[in-house]
């Protein structure tokens, strides 16, 4: 298997469930990203973010071109092999001095047992850390999908508010803190969440769901994968 991660970055991500940081583009590259993404705010309000949870990448050229950022997709390749298809990607924006925050949960919950051969690449368009609500994800907790249960929380910025109900080992947490232009991996079944943003500053990332082209065929028909890397993308 090709791709851009180390042995050492690998073993982390078999081991742990997440790897990070990983550089995929500038700081400054971020920051234009991000002037962009305000830009669209300022023409959409929030149906930008509301509606945008598996299309986002979709409706502005800049933001499909991170989708199929190639360093972004040498390190997926790393770890679901050279046929890979884009399942969803959002804008993930905390506003200063907000209470929104995402509860402890894995992605499975909401893509069922098939998402063993799927992951998020998280990246960050502004600095993300412990005091802005940075992702926590808890090691090794990647290995069995568990029960969650829908709240539908007002401050929870989880469509349905999803969130483990048992076997939660919240000891193994750790801040997946990252600079602009950096990304993290975690896999599909890897507990995470975040605080709310206490700093001065908005925190925003951009998630972009990818899976293993092989699994298309046991999703659900209300997927609508997009080949970007691979056989399935020429």
């Amino acid at each position: 298997m090709a791709g851009s991660l180390s042995p050492e970055q690998i073993a982390t991500y078999n081991r742990k469930g997440f790897v990070f940081p990983i550089q995929v583009m500038s700081g400054a590259a971020a920051c234009d990203r991000l002037d962009m993404l305000r830009a669209e705010q300022a023409r959409f309000g929030e149906n930008l973010i509301e509606n945008g949870e598996t299309l986002s990448h979709l409706g502005f050229d800049w933001a499909a071109a991170l989708v199929r950022l190639r360093r972004v997709l040498d390190a997926v390749e790393s770890l679901l092999g050279t046929d890979i298809v884009c399942l969803g990607a959002q804008f993930v924006i905390k506003e200063p001095g907000g209470s929104a925050y995402v509860s402890w949960h894995q992605d499975a919950a909401h893509w069922g047992p098939v998402a063993t051969r799927m992951l998020t690449a998280w990246l960050a368009l502004t600095p993300s850390r412990p005091d802005n609500g940075c992702v926590r994800a808890i090691r090794a907790s990647h290995h069995t999908l568990l029960e969650h249960s829908d709240t539908f929380w007002p401050e929870n910025m989880l469509s349905r508010g999803q969130t483990v109900t048992t076997g939660l080992d919240l000891d193994g947490a750790e801040d997946m803190s990252l600079e602009p232009g950096e990304m993290s991996l975690h896999h599909a079944f890897t507990v995470h969440g975040s605080a709310p943003n206490k700093a001065a500053d908005a925190r925003v990332g951009f998630a972009i769901r990818y899976g293993a082209a092989d699994m298309v065929p046991h999703l659900d028909k209300s997927w609508t994968p997009m080949p970007v890397r691979g056989r399935s993308h020429a």
